[in-house]
């Protein structure tokens, strides 16, 4: 079983499984763990076009100037309750691309613009992707 949600400012995920816990940052032996991010972000957007009559086709950015995270992993294994906190901090992140929109027409709301058609996206860049792992905590677990 695996849950993974996101939120305006965290994400979580959690996995209960032996076979799922091969493919996590952990040892093999861990049969559950769930995971909390706490973070804060500055994001940016930027676009621009040229429109003829039912055809529009531009350029997009859109980046985030900082983010920073507190993932906190709660896992268990070999009757143990462990806990570690790790820090992440990313900036001037952006990704770009090329779009072309169609206008469309409807009686209620006469023209608008479809959804973006994305052509071409350019590899998303990080100036700066940092990730620190403090020390684990752990826990007999007792009766």
């Amino acid at each position: 079983m695996n849950v993974t949600r996101g939120h305006d400012k965290f994400h979580y995920q959690c996995y209960l499984s032996k076979i799922q816990s091969a493919f996590l940052p952990f040892k093999n032996d861990r049969i559950f763990f769930c995971q909390i991010e706490p973070f804060a972000e500055v994001t940016a957007s930027i676009e621009g076009y040229i429109s003829a009559y039912i055809l529009r086709a531009g350029v997009y950015g859109d980046g985030e100037l900082m983010r920073i995270g507190l993932p906190l992993t709660l896992s268990y294994y070999e009757g143990k309750w462990c806990l570690t906190l790790n820090a992440r901090l990313t900036a001037l992140e952006l990704s770009a691309g090329i779009f072309y929109q169609w206008r469309k027409f409807s009686w209620r709301r006469l023209s608008y613009w479809a959804e973006k058609k994305i052509l071409y996206e350019f590899e998303t860049r990080a100036a700066i992707n940092e990730f620190w792992t403090l020390p684990e905590k752990c826990t007999s677990h007792t009766s």
